[in-house]
């Protein structure tokens, strides 16, 4: 059985809506929601990734460890690298690493599990899930990342060629583009 963590980075300057984690949804934060959803769906360790004391104050309010990790990072993914330097020092506490980002209020932490096993399966470094891409408009949506995968008919699983926010170039099977459900679970050595 793999050691596995599950990693949120969090940070307050979201330019959408600054100030998201703290927000007050129903009497509690959305940071502490994020976390009661991950407790409740994996059996992991879980720490946050934090880009600012204000995080690490209200996880330490909530029971949660958390790493102060330079605001300045350019992304969730050096956030987590940084924290798990902290957390996992020689590397030999950990063998999988899920990041599961701080804000996902809407998705279910459940998604990862068959992530954690397709690592566990195949050995893989990285693994990610997806979806069809239904609408034409999320096709040339630049906010909408598009997986570009070597997927053959009947299959659910391959080998990830690259991500992309521009209109994917082909496609084997029309109509049938993916984007990612949540970010990948990590082996610990590829950070």
């Amino acid at each position: 059985m793999s050691r596995v963590i599950t990693l949120m980075p969090v940070r307050m300057a979201a330019t959408r809506l600054p100030n998201k984690p703290l927000l007050d949804v129903n009497g509690k934060s959305i940071i502490q929601r994020v976390c009661e959803n991950v407790k409740a769906a994996i059996d992991t360790d879980i720490a946050v990734a934090a880009g600012d004391q204000a995080i690490v104050d209200e996880c330490q309010k909530i029971g949660v460890t958390a790493v102060l990790t330079d605001p300045n990072l350019p992304s969730g993914t050096d956030r987590i690298a940084a924290a798990l330097k902290v957390l996992d020092p020689d590397g030999s506490k950990y063998d999988i690493v899920v990041d599961f980002q701080g804000d996902n209020l809407n998705v279910d932490p459940k998604v990862n599990l068959p992530l954690i096993e397709m690592v566990e399966r195949t050995g893989c470094d990285i693994a990610t899930c997806g979806m069809v891409i239904k609408s034409e408009e999320d096709k040339t949506n630049p906010a909408v990342v598009k997986i570009i995968m070597g997927l053959k008919p009947g299959e659910d699983e391959a080998r990830c060629l690259y991500f992309t926010r521009a209109t994917a170039p082909f496609t084997p099977q029309p109509g049938k583009m993916q984007k990612p459900r949540s970010l990948p679970p990590y082996r610990d050595l590829c950070l």
